[in-house]
């Protein structure tokens, strides 16, 4: 009960979701060994042995974003990256004397989950920037507007927006899914102070209906 309701992250329009899907080393693997005997002076037996290794695993996370205003998935895409290990073992042996060493330089499975993780932003980022900003009103003082934007969001003094309503939802009837809106544009507003997150604005009406809390500020 005490979440907050979609849309109630302060200047938050779109949030990441990930689920890891695969995240396993050594998946595939192999090498060979090669040595050899008898070698040496005297009557002084000898051996020689050597083993490259390799394996194979990979991580991946499935990913969807979603608007935190209506619930929608707006995209839905995979990451992966590979997981490689190589690694090398020497033997020598002398008068039945064997001595050895295993040289195996892994390659983390932390170091792909970021390489996956830093790819998923990416993406976020390039489909976050192809989608228009917008912001909400806070509170309305008869003709001067809160919106829940300032500094930080790079609003300035001067800016305008207009304002618009939502005045009808479309969901899916068998999933439940948010698949569409219906708004109405109320005015245009232009801001005259600018805080770090919030600003206040003039408000120009087009229709008679006034602003309202959580009513949408929006690009012109």
């Amino acid at each position: 009960n005490a979440a907050p309701e979609m849309g109630g992250l302060t200047g938050v329009q779109m949030m990441l979701y990930g689920s890891v899907t695969e995240f396993g080393e050594g998946e595939r693997g192999g090498g060979f060994s090669i040595g050899m005997s008898g070698f040496g002076g005297g009557n002084r037996a000898s051996s020689f042995g050597a083993s490259p290794q390799w394996t194979k695993g990979s991580i991946a996370m499935d990913i969807r974003i979603v608007d935190t205003t209506t619930g929608q998935v707006i995209k839905t895409f995979k990451v992966r990256e590979r997981v490689s290990s190589r690694g090398f073992s020497a033997s020598f042996g002398m008068d039945q004397v064997n001595v050895g060493n295993n040289f195996f330089a892994q390659t983390p499975l932390g170091q792909a989950a970021r390489r996956c993780i830093t790819k998923a932003i990416d993406k976020f980022a390039e489909i976050a920037a192809k989608r228009p900003w917008q912001g909400r009103i806070v509170e309305v003082d008869g003709g001067t507007v809160y919106i829940n934007a300032g500094s930080t969001s790079g609003i300035e003094v001067g800016n305008v927006f207009k304002v618009e309503r939502v005045t009808k939802t479309f969901t899916d009837p068998e999933t439940g899914q948010v698949i569409g809106q219906k708004k109405e544009e109320l005015g245009r507003i232009e801001v005259t102070e600018v805080m770090d997150k919030m600003s206040t604005a003039t408000y120009i009406p087009l229709a008679a209906e006034v602003p309202q809390r959580n009513d949408i500020v929006l690009e012109p």
